[in-house]
């Protein structure tokens, strides 16, 4: 007789000879013989499948903001700001002049007809610092950015203006009628204003902004650090198409693929090469990574039930902590996540389509959330009308497509992705779904990162 029981582990320990780690609380389906007095462990509870939104809840639960730093503003663009700025001095600065013309006081020094007349008193560029003033009846030559002299009532563009004898004449109706074309101090950031708030994605117009109100830099968070490496004995670091032809091997585009995506969110990319499928080796380039001092640590390959996927069992062996390892969800059958010493781990499939939707789906938000950003973090899924027909394989769990979304007289529309286009969203199909129909509704998620994150230096 058997009985089949939960062990709940309470300290970290290794089991037995076999080199694995189970880490305190973690949870284990055992089988007990009484008679031979030995138990068996079937499984762990982790390895249960979960839902994406599971995953997610899951993953935010280990998630920590990065640190701060002070960068200097032309290094600033894409990165978030790690506190609410406010403006050091006004905009402008000083009361400008915003034509090329003259300044004039409010009586002219006398009048000839329909001609108001004034004493040409001498000349403001931009730049001059000097506190002039206009005496009654004189005006100044004046320059767009130039201060406006003290008494200086209005601006008269100098296409509107007849110089004569060191006199300025200007039609009556033309000094009545015409603006001030004088921008008073502070009139378009007071001091003390709110310019950027915490958790905003820096663009070209609020660096302009902070420059102009005395900011030289700007406290952003630190970029998140993201190691990652690639396994698979049939990966070359340096491929070539000859060399992959004649030796079965192929080019580790993952590796490219994962670079791209950590810098377009915003991340630091450290790419760590490939890895053998060795037990020996991986643990040996785990360790390694570890001293990298990472935030996220990602792998790809090695997560199925072969006898070269050794992922699960070296992170185990590490001292690895496993949140989960199975979603109901393809791609991501056999997908890893957990805290490896201080680091966030995400094991991932091998194949570069499953590495690029598991990443938008679970790494990307978790990314943003490390730096802080605010807007946009939750990815909103919503509703679009398919524009072809759908037909695929019958599955027990949610499939992801990638699609090419469009928006076009108030409507949303979708398709799946065909190879060279650009794919801009994930389709999500239900469980034992074969066949979606033109025209009907289907659920969608943008996969875009946001505006000038990718921007920053890399």
């Amino acid at each position: 007789m058997s009985i089949s029981a939960e062990l709940r582990f309470s300290e970290t320990r290794p089991f037995h000879a076999k080199p694995l780690v189970y880490q305190k609380e973690s949870l284990l389906v055992l089988n007990c013989s009484p008679v031979a007095g030995l138990c068996r462990i079937i499984s762990n509870s982790m390895n249960k499948l979960i839902s994406l939104a599971e995953a997610e809840r899951e993953i935010s639960r280990q998630l920590k903001k990065t640190g701060s730093e002070r960068v200097p503003l032309a290094e600033a663009l894409g990165r978030i700001s790690a506190a609410s700025v406010r403006a050091l001095q006004p905009v402008p600065g000083y009361t400008q002049s915003t034509y090329d013309g003259f300044a004039i006081p409010r009586k002219c020094l006398k009048e000839n007809d329909d001609i108001c007349l004034y004493r040409l008193q001498g000349e403001i560029a931009a730049g001059d610092i000097r506190n002039q003033k206009c005496n009654m009846g004189s005006c100044y030559r004046i320059m767009t950015g130039a201060m406006v002299p003290s008494g200086g009532w209005k601006v008269i563009a100098q296409e509107y203006c007849l110089e004569k004898d060191g006199l300025i004449g200007i039609n009556k109706d033309q000094v009545a009628s015409s603006p001030s074309n004088i921008k008073k101090r502070a009139a378009e950031i007071r001091r003390g204003a709110l310019i950027t708030p915490a958790g905003c994605c820096l663009i070209p117009a609020d660096l302009g902004n902070l420059s102009d109100t005395g900011h030289v830099d700007v406290e952003v968070h630190r970029r998140p650090k993201v190691s990652f490496f690639c396994t698979g004995n049939e990966l070359v670091e340096n491929p070539s198409a000859e060399k992959t032809q004649k030796q079965g091997m192929k080019a580790s585009s993952n590796r490219v693929i994962i670079s791209g995506l950590v810098r377009a969110n915003g991340g630091s990319a450290d790419d760590c090469g490939t890895v053998a499928d060795s037990a020996d080796i991986l643990r040996k380039r785990l360790l390694d990574i570890l001293n990298h001092h990472a935030d996220i640590i990602i792998s790809t390959g090695g997560m199925g039930p072969g006898k070269y996927d050794l992922i699960e069992e070296t992170f185990r062996y590490l001292g690895g902590r496993i949140i989960f390892s199975s979603l109901k969800l393809l791609p991501g059958k056999a997908v890893l996540f957990g805290v490896l010493n201080d680091s966030l781990y995400f094991g991932l499939p091998g194949p570069p389509h499953a590495v690029k939707a598991l990443f938008h789906l679970l790494i990307e938000p978790v990314l943003l959330k490390m730096q802080g950003y605010r807007s946009g973090i939750a990815k909103k899924r919503f509703q679009a009308f398919l524009s072809e027909d759908i037909i695929m394989r019958k599955s027990r769990k949610i499939r992801l497509l990638e699609g090419v979304a469009s928006h076009a007289k108030g409507r949303c529309t979708v398709r799946p992705a065909r190879f060279g286009d650009a794919a801009n969203c994930y389709i999500f199909c239900k469980t034992g779904r074969v066949h979606y129909s033109k025209e009907q509704l289907v659920t969608i998620q943008c996969i875009a990162p946001p505006a000038f994150l990718s921007a920053g230096p890399f």
